[in-house]
This record gives structure tokens, C-alpha cells and sequence, in this order.
């Protein structure tokens, strides 16, 4: 998948995945706020930005994934998740959506964010792997005709 359709494909994951726990998260701590229309283009700033991190999962050859280690992956996949946890830590306090000093608002972005990192990490996975089997069908359908 190239990099870009990958990014947007992310943005879509996380901007969805997003616009649910903010509502979660504002029936929680923000029961009686009117909320302008600032929200949405933050929800989708803060959504572009963690889809940037795709790019850790890029090595040096400009390839997704090619011929890596596991301990490559888990590295990557850490500081990814560090990214996402910087991302939206730094625009939530930055856009006024918790504060930082309020425990139980940074247990719960810390849980959201891992909710929804490990979920889309998973569809993901899955995805890739459906296409594999899929590719792996096709090169041996090709080479079955010859």
C-alpha cells in the first residue's frame, strides 16, 4: 500500500475511532459544555497528525514493513505509540480539552489512546494480513497457468 493511501486509510481509522471517545469523554467530564464547531476541525488535526505516524513503519528503502526483525517492530511500534500519547497530549492540552493537572482526565485520555491505538494496530494487522493471502493467491495462480 503506498504511503499515502496508508495515511489517509489511518486518518479515516483514527478520526472515527476519535469522534467516539471524545463523545464518550465529554458525557464524562464536560457534562453541561457547549462545544463550538472548533471541535470538529481539532478532531481532525489532532487525527492527520497521529496518521503521520504511519511513517515510522517505513525503513530506509521507502518500503512498508519489508524484511523486518521483530525487535525492528516492537521498537517502531513503541515509539509510535509515544508519538500518538505526545500528539495528543500536546493538542488536547494546547486545544483546552483536559488538564493536565486533573489525574482522572489523564488516566482516561491514557486509556483511550491505548484503546484505540491497540484497535486500529489490530484492524490493521489484519488487513495486512488478508492481503497477503491474497497476494500469495495471485502469484500462485499466476505461476499454476504458465
Amino acid at each position: 500500500m503506498s504511503k499515502i493511501k496508508s495515511i489517509l486509510n489511518t486518518f479515516v481509522y483514527v478520526t472515527t475511532a476519535v469522534v467516539f471517545a471524545t463523545a464518550v469523554y465529554i458525557k464524562i467530564f464536560w457534562k453541561n459544555s457547549d462545544l463550538s464547531v472548533d471541535i470538529l476541525w481539532e478532531i481532525l488535526s489532532v487525527s492527520l497528525f497521529c496518521s503521520f505516524g504511519n511513517l515510522f513503519y517505513i525503513n530506509k528503502h521507502n518500503d512498508f514493513k519489508d524484511s523486518w526483525s521483530k525487535k525492528q517492530l516492537v521498537i517502531r511500534t513503541v515509539l509510535h505509540y509515544f508519538y500518538i500519547n505526545l500528539i495528543v497530549i500536546g493538542f488536547g492540552i494546547f486545544y483546552e480539552w483536559f488538564y493536565w493537572y486533573r489525574i482522572d482526565m489523564m488516566l482516561a485520555i491514557l486509556v483511550m489512546i491505548l484503546v484505540i491505538f491497540a484497535t486500529i494496530w489490530f484492524v490493521n494487522l489484519q488487513r495486512d494480513k488478508r492481503l497477503a493471502i491474497q497476494l500469495n493467491q495471485k502469484i500462485r495462480e499466476y505461476y499454476t497457468k504458465e
